[in-house]
């Protein structure tokens, strides 16, 4: 092979894998991005999780990023996890009579201790759905990514849920 032919293969080759890669990184964009701020906390989880934090002299709000393999430590010594998530959203590219939402069944412990279950549901129509304990208010603001064709089966560590608790 003389070299012009072997120099022609390696930019084919490398332009093959440069479009590649800049499709793959453009299926990433659907995910919801919350820039971090000055007032960010750090979020207890085994994998990080994105958190802004807005805090006035009455008002506590922070939003964050939670997974079926992370939690969220709140003040009072209370943890929020997500133990399971229930997505009957319509498929990508699907015409479905009905649009269908996400359930996400959270969990409130105090410290090590159990404290309850509780459903959030997030999709058209429940904009303002949202759960209160202690004086927290829990409420979903988006769920990534969005369901992909029915052949896909989405893992439920796949999906970032992006919570909003305010008090």
């Amino acid at each position: 092979m003389t070299t012009h032919k072997i120099l022609t293969i390696i930019l084919i080759i490398s332009a093959i894998f440069f479009g590649v890669s800049i499709f793959l990184q453009n299926e990433k964009t659907d995910e919801v991005v919350i820039p971090p701020t000055a007032n960010e906390q750090a979020v207890s989880t085994p994998a990080a999780a994105t958190t802004t934090t807005t805090s006035t002299a009455e008002k506590y709000i922070k939003e964050t990023f939670l997974t079926t393999q992370n939690y969220f430590e709140l003040p009072d010594n209370l943890v929020l996890s997500i133990k399971k998530i229930n997505d009957s959203r319509c498929p990508a590219n699907v015409n479905c009579v009905r649009v269908g939402n996400i359930v996400a069944t959270m969990n409130i412990k105090r410290g090590t201790a159990f404290t309850e279950d509780f459903d959030l549901t997030f999709g058209p129509g429940n904009e303002a759905v949202s759960y209160t304990y202690n004086g927290y208010t829990i409420k979903i603001k988006a769920v990534t990514p969005y369901k992909g064709p029915s052949s896909e089966i989405l893992d439920q560590k796949d999906y970032r849920v992006l919570i909003q608790v305010s008090k």
